[in-house]
């Protein structure tokens, strides 16, 4: 159970495996879900930009950007100059992800990074283990070939043992 405040209301959150039941503190009422007045006034509260919310949509597809997320979720596009989406979790009105612009750049250049150019995810892609492993590869005869380019010689002596 969490304790929290909705709209100066006080309210109890009680989780039941995957699903999350709201009561109103005061009166021990159960909430019911949230309409989407309620989510927009959820998500101009937390939100510190410039703009006002250009549109909102319960989702039942999720995007690329929230693919770990489960579904039902509220969307929350802003106007500002960073393109700002809210994912609002439809019962309790928690703002679960945040992507700007900024964000999917950084996305897009771990994608290129960690070579999982599906899911965007797997550090462990075949594709990365391949060069990691020709790299390890090839620093190593790279090694070997510098311990031989470089290695002590012996140098022959003119006087022969047992000469003398």
């Amino acid at each position: 159970m969490q304790d929290g405040v909705l709209v100066s209301t006080p309210v109890y959150q009680v989780k039941d495996k995957d699903k999350v039941y709201r009561y109103n503190a005061l009166d021990g009422r159960q909430l019911m879900s949230m309409s989407e007045d309620t989510i927009k006034m959820l998500a101009l509260a937390q939100y510190r930009g410039k703009g006002n919310i250009q549109s909102s949509e319960l989702i039942t597809t999720l995007p690329q950007e929230v693919q770990n997320l489960t579904a039902p979720l509220w969307q929350m596009v802003f106007d500002d100059e960073f393109d700002t989406h809210f994912y609002l979790d439809p019962n309790t009105g928690a703002v679960l992800r945040v992507r700007t612009d900024t964000w999917r750049l950084f996305d897009f250049m771990w994608m290129l990074h960690i070579m999982d150019y599906k899911d965007r995810s797997n550090f462990n892609s075949p594709l990365l283990i391949g060069f990691s492993a020709s790299a390890l590869l090839f620093t190593l005869t790279g090694i070997v070939l510098l311990y031989h380019r470089f290695k002590p010689r012996r140098r022959r002596s003119i006087f022969k043992r047992g000469a003398y």
